[in-house]
């Protein structure tokens, strides 16, 4: 559980960034950002909906290997282009701590695909409980919204 919530503490701090008010300098970095959240949340739904992203209430990844694997492959393209960026040409102090954290993110994802396959070992990960029991806890909405998602699951 500690490694959700780190994500989730990682992936608030990248959302709450002001992209918006972002210097000229810093386009490429919020697209890159806007996109890479945007790859996350579709390739761990349980993952936005804790986040409290209602979209994802009914989805669950597969798990299956073909989908690991494109994860990595995913991972490694966002990584080249992350590089890319030099942070000593941002704009702002915000948008070099965004990032470096964007950076961490990726790198660490990668590495638990590649190095540390719980993906291959932990039941939890294509067990996922801890998404089922985010939608029956889940006060700000209806119950039967909630149980409509959680048979789409």
């Amino acid at each position: 559980m500690p490694r959700l919530a780190l994500r989730l503490l990682l992936l608030v701090a990248l959302v709450l960034s002001p992209v918006a008010s972002a210097a000229p300098d810093d386009k490429p970095l919020d697209d890159l950002v806007r996109r890479y959240l945007a790859d996350y949340w579709e390739r761990q739904p349980e993952i936005a909906s804790a986040a409290g992203l209602a979209a994802y209430d009914g989805r669950l990844r597969t798990g299956s290997e073909a989908e690991v694997r494109a994860e990595a492959a995913a991972l490694k393209a966002f990584l080249a282009e992350w590089n890319a960026i030099d942070p000593a040409g941002l704009a702002s102090v915000d948008a070099r701590v965004d990032h470096d954290l964007l950076g961490r993110h990726a790198r660490i994802r990668l590495a638990e695909i590649e190095r540390f396959p719980g993906w291959q070992r932990e039941p939890g990960d294509y067990l996922p409980l801890s998404p089922l029991t985010a939608l029956l806890t889940d006060s700000g909405r209806p119950l039967a919204e909630r149980a409509t998602d959680l048979r789409k699951r």
